[in-house]
């Protein structure tokens, strides 16, 4: 009648006399006495010990009817996600520029941005009439999310940033949606009356800014402008204090940028901050893995990412973590989140700006539904993912490089395990 999860993980806790099982597919972890384990395992789900928990461990994922091809099931979920046309969070990605006064060597942009120009008025209506329509198409929606995206954004503050705010504003308040918004920026035009603008009128809540170590290795990561590494710590610390001081609820991530060049300087630059008299608390670090083919860098493969990773996590104190499972890996593979160039150019991944081949629309339009539009929401999963007892977690990987290459994955087993095993030993004060 029964058996046994083929997602269920059991995870190498020394504590005498149980055994945790940490499921993939449902997230959960469940403690149980080792004979309770054994007779499980033996698909003896009659016994006396398994028979009262066995609508536990059905509502737990660990155990599923004989006949449940639980693949199957996770594929049609994924299906489902990706073409759901009913949802209550419209997403959208705008570059309101693809100009930028820095040069990363680890830019997507790079053999792509040859046109430095900023999104004009006449686009910004048509986006927010792109917008409305999208709205007028799904009554569910209750949010409106906008992620301001570059290039460098900031570039367009006045000209683009500004004024489509107030229109999106005016059509989320016409329609009692809710509005929010983020912003991907390297920080160096984050001024006072930016900062005071972003946090005030715009609603802007979240903040991403990258540092790809101190100093030395930051200029030359980023190749910015003179001045610019003391100038942007100033503009975080700004920002931070007006967060505290006005008692804003915003969420500030500064993502180090990593390879074996500059790995180095991770825990420096997080030292270096916190010891600053300006600093009042309130960063998110995080550490982000440089893939690009453009880099001439040393880069990471990814177990010894992760292995950085996990001693960077130690060091900063990050809480432990399980893993969660996901329906689809990104909101990129859905039909509710679409990417909107400066000159109204729809794409589906925000690294994809520029990028003419994977165009799917324009605002003016609407979606093409295009060869590579319809290639890139019907993707299949992978063979080898789906013999993957980790699938749950990613349901594929990232959906821009399984375009191109059909296969991504995006972390391990083995850490997987170790984050599972760092999250129950936490909260049950058990040690290593």
């Amino acid at each position: 009648m029964y058996k046994v999860s083929k997602y269920n993980i059991k995870l190498p806790i020394g504590d005498v006399g149980f055994s945790y099982i940490y499921n993939s597919k449902s997230g959960a972890i469940v403690k149980l006495e080792n004979k309770i384990y054994e007779s499980i395992a033996r698909r003896d789900f009659s016994s006396e010990e398994v028979e009262p928990l066995v609508a536990d461990l059905l509502r737990q994922g660990i155990i599923v009817h004989d006949s449940k091809n639980e693949v199957n099931e996770l594929l049609i979920s994924h299906r489902i996600a990706a073409f759901q046309i009913n949802f209550n969070v419209l997403t959208i990605i705008i570059a309101p520029t693809m100009a930028c006064n820095y040069r990363c060597v680890y830019c997507f942009e790079e053999g792509n941005n040859t046109d430095n120009s900023c999104m004009s008025l006449e686009t910004c209506n048509q986006v927010e009439r792109f917008i409305s329509s999208l709205i007028e198409s799904n009554q569910l929606i209750k949010k409106l999310k906008i992620i301001w995206f570059g290039g460098e954004p900031l570039l367009a503050f006045d000209t683009v940033m500004r004024p489509l705010t107030s229109k999106l504003q005016t059509l989320c308040g016409a329609k009692n949606i809710y509005y929010d918004s983020e912003i991907v920026t390297n920080g160096y035009l984050l001024d006072c009356r930016r900062i005071e603008e972003l946090l005030g009128p715009l609603n802007v809540r979240g903040f991403q800014i990258t540092f790809d170590g101190r100093e030395e290795n930051y200029c030359k990561f980023k190749k910015p402008p003179l001045g610019a590494y003391e100038r942007v710590k100033g503009n975080v610390f700004a920002l931070l204090q007006y967060i505290s001081e006005h008692g804003i609820k915003a969420r500030v991530d500064l993502r180090i940028n990593v390879t074996k060049d500059n790995m180095g300087d991770a825990k420096l630059l997080v030292e270096e901050i916190k010891k600053d008299k300006r600093y009042v608390g309130g960063i998110h670090f995080y550490l982000g893995r440089v893939r690009g083919k453009q880099c001439n860098c040393d880069i990471f493969e990814l177990h010894e990412f992760e292995h950085f990773e996990k001693e960077f996590a130690d060091f900063i104190q990050k809480p432990p973590h399980a893993w969660s499972p996901k329906k689809v890996w990104c909101n990129q593979y859905t039909l509710n989140s679409f990417c909107i160039g400066p000159h109204g150019e729809l794409y589906k991944c925000e690294h994809d700006f520029g990028n003419k081949n994977r165009e799917i629309g324009s605002v003016l339009r609407g979606i093409d539904f295009n060869d590579f539009f319809v290639k890139y929401i019907t993707m299949p999963i992978a063979d080898k993912c789906c013999e993957c007892i980790l699938l749950p977690l990613c349901m594929g990987g990232c959906p821009n490089v399984r375009v191109a290459d059909s296969y991504s994955c995006e972390f391990s087993l083995d850490k997987v395990i170790a984050d599972a095993c760092d999250y129950v030993r936490s909260a049950y004060s058990i040690s290593k």
